[in-house]
């Protein structure tokens, strides 16, 4: 009978952290305020306010590369003057998925954001990219791995 308690008080205890999870709005504020930057390349030490710390050096390395100047990835190569910005967030534990959704010329675009948490409890953008007819991924334009160093 101990045991059985024992069990329904610990599957209680990973529901309840489980929706603490799922709530935390922490990676869709990160991608809100780098949406807020008012272009898409930052000064180089501010990179590692939003990336992971591989993206956040390979992305001040190549900032003034036209790969990056040339391309506002944050809207998915579109103009920045797009408007009505949405954000659909969604946590696991030790990872996230945010999704931009914003109107650009009449049409709905998106970028889907991955992102890492850091053992300080801190969230970082591992990735970022398209998946339309023409996919990208900020990983894949800074020839960098799959998989970040958060």
């Amino acid at each position: 009978m101990r045991f059985q308690h024992a069990l329904a008080v610990a599957a209680a205890t990973a529901l309840v952290g489980a929706c603490a999870i799922g709530d935390d709005r922490r990676p869709a504020r990160l991608v809100r305020d780098l949406y807020s930057e008012p272009g898409p390349v930052l000064q180089p030490a501010a990179y590692q306010d939003y990336f992971a710390q591989d993206l956040a050096a390979a992305m001040a390395t190549e900032a003034g590369g036209t790969d990056l100047a040339n391309f506002d990835y944050r809207y998915d190569g579109q103009e920045a003057g797009t408007r009505r910005l949405y954000l659909h967030n969604a946590v696991g534990v030790g990872m996230a998925r945010v999704t931009a959704r914003f109107d650009s010329s009449g049409k709905r675009e998106a970028v889907v954001w991955r992102l890492c948490q850091r053992p300080d409890g801190a969230w970082r953008i591992a990735d970022a990219g398209s998946g339309d007819d023409t996919p990208w991924t900020l990983r894949n334009l800074l020839r960098q791995p799959a998989e970040a160093a958060c």
